[in-house]
């Protein structure tokens, strides 16, 4: 994600990595989406992370 980001703004994210709080923590995001255009036919509307990272950053440099 914070490749993503750096990737989309052009900017460099300060982070720090940690241990995870918890060994083998799910991951829900990815089986929730496949549950939800399984079983109600839908998707979402920005199907990658870049897309999203795209569209919040145009948005947040909007001219006002």
């Amino acid at each position: 994600m914070i490749r993503t980001v750096e990737e989309v703004t052009g900017k460099t994210v300060p982070y720090v990595v940690r241990p995870a709080p918890r060994v083998a923590i799910p991951q829900p995001g990815r089986l929730a989406v496949r549950k939800l255009r399984d079983r109600l036919g839908w998707s979402p509307q920005y199907p990658t992370c870049a897309t999203i990272v795209t569209h919040a950053w145009n948005f947040a440099n909007r001219v006002a």
